[in-house]
């Protein structure tokens, strides 16, 4: 009677258990697709921002696209503090930084060997 007692108990604990992973997972599922993130890029020279649109940027959970200049590339997204980024390449040896003025700068990461490296481009940035 104790043997099947325990095993009772543990089947609710484990069903319990999966259930609260499952619903978040399912939340955590959710809110990634709820956050969704454009935002259109001018030459930086451009303080009005009514023509030379260079391209767009956007984000989806940990994932984004930098459409700029002709070039798209699939890209892993992140915000650090204020600031939104995109890293991609095959070692992430590209990255737009994004602050929260809008200015975002692209960096080159190639031939780094680890030191600071200067932005490469600037350009501004809005919602739409």
């Amino acid at each position: 009677m104790k043997d099947s007692r325990s095993r009772f108990i543990a089947t609710i604990v484990l069903a319990a258990a999966i259930g609260f992973i499952g619903a978040f997972a399912l939340d955590t599922h959710s809110q990634d697709e709820q956050v969704t993130e454009r935002w259109d890029c001018y030459d930086f020279g451009n303080y009005d921002m009514s023509e030379r649109k260079l391209g767009t940027l956007t984000a989806k959970g940990n994932r984004g696209t930098v459409d700029i200049a002709g070039i798209v590339a699939s890209t892993q997204f992140a915000i650090y503090g204020l600031q939104r980024r995109w890293d991609w390449g095959p070692d992430f040896e590209y990255a737009i930084v994004m602050k929260t003025d809008g200015v975002a700068r692209f960096y080159d990461f190639r031939d780094s060997d680890g030191e600071k490296v200067p932005p490469s481009d600037s350009f501004r940035c809005k919602r739409p």
